[in-house]
Parts: structure tokens; sequence; C-alpha cells
């Protein structure tokens, strides 16, 4: 599977923006979304960001299991990563998320129509 960023409905009907890795991993999963037009924001955001390393913040939850997360310039998390087995996991991760955001196309599932 070829990396991209997913825009998926739920079933409470918000949004969320996923970007898949290239292995089709989940690298970054958005909160909620009350709309199209903000998960449509979101992206732009994510990829205006993504980028610059100094906007991840390397993360461990309680259990020690690390993680990360994308924030945008005001310090608002954009989006956070699934855990990883190890730091050096999680920093790949953050490395093939930067190489990611700036071409990876978009699939949408749920189109309108």
């Amino acid at each position: 599977m070829a990396a991209c960023f997913e825009i998926a409905r739920e079933s409470d009907g918000r949004y969320r923006i996923s970007l898949q890795g290239e292995q089709g991993d989940c690298l970054l999963r958005s909160e909620p979304l009350p709309t199209r037009a903000a998960a449509l924001g979101a992206l732009d955001a994510l990829r205006q960001h993504g980028a610059l390393d100094a906007r991840y913040g390397r993360l461990s939850a309680r259990d020690g299991s690390p993680y990360f997360t994308l924030k945008a310039g005001n310090g608002q998390v954009l989006a956070q990563s699934p855990r990883f087995r190890g730091a050096r996991a999680r920093d790949e991760g953050i490395a093939q998320a930067q190489r990611l955001v700036a071409q990876a196309p978009v699939r949408d599932l749920n189109p309108e129509p």
C-alpha cells in the first residue's frame, strides 16, 4: 500500500485524518473533527507543519511506550501517533512522517456525492 492521507467519516458523523505510512501503518491520527471543512483545514495544517522537526513532540505514555505528537505553531496538537515498541521506532516514524506529509496523496474514504 502506498503512503497517503485518509479522510474518514466516523459513525458519529465526525471526521478524522490519518497519515498512512509506506507499509500501510498509521503514523498519525487527528482528533475527531466536526465537519469536512474542518478536516480539510486540519489536512492543510498537517502539511504546513509536518516537515518541521521542531513541531514534533517526542513523548512516552504512562506505561513507557514512546509516541509522538505533531503540533501547530501555536502549540495545538494536530495529530498523535500510535505507541511504538521503542524510541528508535518512534523516531523512524517521525522521519517517515516528515518525508511524506508534503506529497502524500489524499484518499477520501467517504467522498461527498
